[in-house]
């Protein structure tokens, strides 16, 4: 299965001291074609025969004494740090984000949720490698490939040895256009494709040509179009790329 972006995520094991291990678990995120190491790499606040006690009586307290006495229940008993765990544990991550206080949990539930402005926010108050790596795929999943490059350099000065950081970083220079640089011609025998025709290779089997009005598309819609083919195989992204680039010479012809 084709796996998306590596985040460290909060809710189970977060890294917040002098871990050095890169993550190797994949999980399923979308949009960019980045890696996203699994739960399993932030330190849980209590085991889970703990967590499920907890969840009973957090689900028991509001019918013994009412909705406001639950949350004083809450309160009362846990974190507020736990009570972001529960919540993350649950998929509410905009509810475990406002409850986490550790920033870097706080982080990872907004990346969760998908508010990436706010997860760049609270991972650039967390002075390590861990949290710089998401800082910068934040700002990969905003589109601001030139800041999430800064900071995935700055996390290999420190960890030259993490694999998926060297990935993503080259997957985002892939996506970010150079100032002044010369478009690619297709190699030698690249097939001649006009910029509204486009053909997929699905796995070695011949595609159908599909037509596609591509001066009529926006630079974000190119690029989103782009990104989304990252899925298909790696000829189809060289066609993909040509064509594309193609297309934004003939629509600044026309201008």
């Amino acid at each position: 299965m084709v796996e998306k972006l590596k985040i460290w995520r909060g809710g189970k094991r977060l890294i917040g001291n002098s871990r050095k291990e890169a993550p190797t678990t994949l999980c399923d995120s979308s949009t960019l074609q980045l890696f996203d190491p699994s739960d399993s790499s932030t330190p849980r606040l209590f085991d889970s025969s703990t967590f499920r006690l907890w969840t009973f009586l957090l689900l028991l307290a509001p019918l013994l004494v009412g909705i406001s006495g639950g949350f004083r229940f809450i309160d009362l008993w846990l974190t507020r740090d736990q009570q972001g765990q529960y919540y993350f544990e649950r998929g509410d991550y905009r509810a475990a984000a406002e409850r986490f206080e550790d920033p870097f949990r706080k982080g990872a539930a907004y990346y969760r949720a998908g508010d990436f402005a706010q997860a760049i926010d609270w991972f650039a108050r967390v002075n390590n490698p861990n949290a710089q790596y998401n800082l910068a795929n934040s700002y990969a999943r905003l589109g601001e490939y030139e800041l999430a490059l800064e900071n995935y350099d700055a996390v290999l000065d420190s960890l030259p040895g993490w694999q998926e950081a060297k990935e993503n970083r080259a997957l985002v220079d892939s996506l970010l256009k150079k100032p002044g640089k010369e478009e690619e011609p297709p190699p030698p025998g690249a097939p001649a494709l006009k910029a509204d025709e486009i053909q997929f290779d699905d796995k070695g089997k011949k595609g159908e040509k599909g037509e596609v009005e591509m001066e009529k598309l926006t630079d974000e819609q190119l690029a989103e179009m782009w990104m989304r083919r990252l899925q298909t195989s790696p000829a189809d992204f060289m066609r993909i790329k040509f064509v594309l680039q193609a297309a934004k010479t003939d629509r600044r012809k026309n201008e």
